[in-house]
């Protein structure tokens, strides 16, 4: 067990150390930029969720749609006429809410 263990690690150092690559065209780090905050609000919609469950309580994801509509004007400023879609975060704050809507709680 051991022995997978570390050579799991030993992989993922690997990987990790290989490097991301660039997008270096002005419309691909919009996208980037735009995939990568919608990734963070899901993963905040989702902690809020599972917040909610341990403390017996309604999810409150307002903090994390607030942060969202935030980030997203400040990446389509920067990338003014760069990007594919301009004023899309009420679309893309629809479908991502959509994707980690409460599952039903089981009694």
């Amino acid at each position: 067990m051991k022995k997978i263990i570390t050579g799991v690690l030993g992989a993922a150092c690997i990987v990790c150390s290989y490097g991301h690559a660039q997008a270096t065209d002005p419309a691909e780090q919009c996208e980037v930029a735009k995939l990568r905050e919608a990734g963070r609000l899901a993963f905040c919609q989702l902690k809020a969720e599972a917040r909610g469950v341990i403390t017996n309580a309604d999810a409150d994801d307002a903090n994390c749609v607030r942060q969202f509509e935030d980030r997203f004007a400040k990446i389509n400023a920067k990338h003014e006429g760069y990007c594919k879609y301009n004023n899309d975060s009420g679309a893309v704050k629809t479908h991502v809410t959509a994707a980690t809507l409460p599952q039903p709680r089981l009694a």
